[in-house]
């Protein structure tokens, strides 16, 4: 009998993004074989061609495009599932990638959070020091990258400090090494409530806080420059960059496809998932599996997958496959399934004493 347990199951497509839910971690392991689901090892090449899909939900469900590009340095992090990779360089690859294939009709890409953010808890008080080297090569250097080969329309910033300088105030950060040095000619847009002093932002070269405040800072930025503490032409330069970016993309946003085809786009996610596979151990020649094997699927994922987060995160599929959904599209003599478990509940010895004996 074939023995399996479902770790972790993620074969679905996202009506809004589905690289995102891609990015997951695809884990079935077992005594006798063990394979990964690696998003890094889908060809960069392919990458465009499946974003420019995504742009097409954009429309159809009249969506912004975020991708979240932080550096996976603490594995505690709650939000790891987002990022592309550990991997600065695998990152930046994949990021300028997914960049080109959403702005390829218009729409505008926002890589965030933009930078050193590191960690959730206490995200919006905590200062990350790092020195410059660290900077560059490790937090920073995925979005220079992408940046450098793509032109992404807008960054967003992070919420923490930046060896005392919140994110969306640091000139080091927004003007010198984004803009200066980068090469970043978009917008800058806070994270929800990232914006400390408004003022202070725009002149060190951050163009939009949200969420909007029904102009009380506008306000604030029309007495900061009469009053000398911001300069006028700074000022003109952020709506600059804002009208810059803003116009074209509502444009072409305008006149894009406003319709998609879901089952097309569900095969494409299909596509995406098993170019990412990649089998690690094959003991005995277990796999491929023969037909007319007893299969037992032990694990609660299998019938209701665990494929995304929540929050900003979440996400809303067009179509979900799970295992026992399609299982029954293979030969197999018999399948036996058991949970084993309640999801985030105590261990139920009932249930692992069926799987056992399974």
């Amino acid at each position: 009998m074939f023995f399996f347990v479902c770790t972790i199951i993620v074969i679905s497509v996202n009506s809004i993004g589905f690289i995102s839910t891609l990015l997951a971690f695809f884990l079935i392991s077992s005594p006798i074989f063990s394979f990964l689901f690696i998003f890094q090892h889908i060809q960069i090449r392919s990458i465009t061609g499946f974003a420019d899909e995504v742009l097409f939900h954009c429309f159809a469900y009249g969506t912004s495009r975020f991708m979240t590009m932080c550096t996976v340095a603490i594995f505690a992090v709650g939000r790891n599932f987002e990022y592309f990779s550990e991997d600065p360089y695998l990152a930046g690859e994949l990021g300028a990638a997914y960049v080109k294939g959403i702005q390829s009709k218009g729409p505008a890409a926002c890589p965030k959070h933009f930078a050193v953010n590191s960690q959730e808890l206490r995200r919006m008080s905590n200062n990350s020091v790092v020195d410059e080297r660290t900077l560059r090569e490790i937090y920073t250097a995925a979005f220079e990258t992408t940046v450098k080969k793509a032109a992404p329309k807008a960054i967003m910033s992070s919420y923490n400090q930046i060896n005392g300088v919140y994110a969306n105030e640091n000139q080091d950060l927004l003007q010198k090494l984004l803009r200066d040095t980068f090469g970043f000619h978009g917008i800058v847009v806070s994270d929800w409530g990232a914006s400390n002093d408004h003022t202070e932002g725009v002149r060190c070269g951050s163009n939009l806080e949200m969420p909007g405040n029904s102009g009380t800072t506008a306000k604030e930025l029309v007495r900061a420059v009469q009053k000398g503490r911001l300069d006028e032409k700074i000022l003109d330069k952020r709506i600059d960059e804002i009208l810059t970016t803003m116009l074209p993309v509502h444009q072409l946003v305008e006149m894009g496809k406003k319709s998609f085809d879901a089952e097309e786009h569900h095969k494409l996610a299909r596509k995406a998932a098993a170019q990412s596979i990649v089998l690690l151990k094959n003991q005995d020649n277990i796999l491929p599996l023969s037909e007319n094997k007893t299969v037992a699927v032990i694990g609660e994922f299998a019938e209701k997958a665990r494929y995304q987060g929540a929050g900003s995160s979440l996400v809303n599929p067009t179509k979900v496959e799970n295992i026992m959904d399609i299982i029954d599209g293979y030969s197999f003599k018999k399948v036996i399934y058991e949970p084993g478990y309640h999801r985030n509940q105590k261990t139920d010895h009932r249930l692992l004493e069926c799987a056992k004996k399974a």
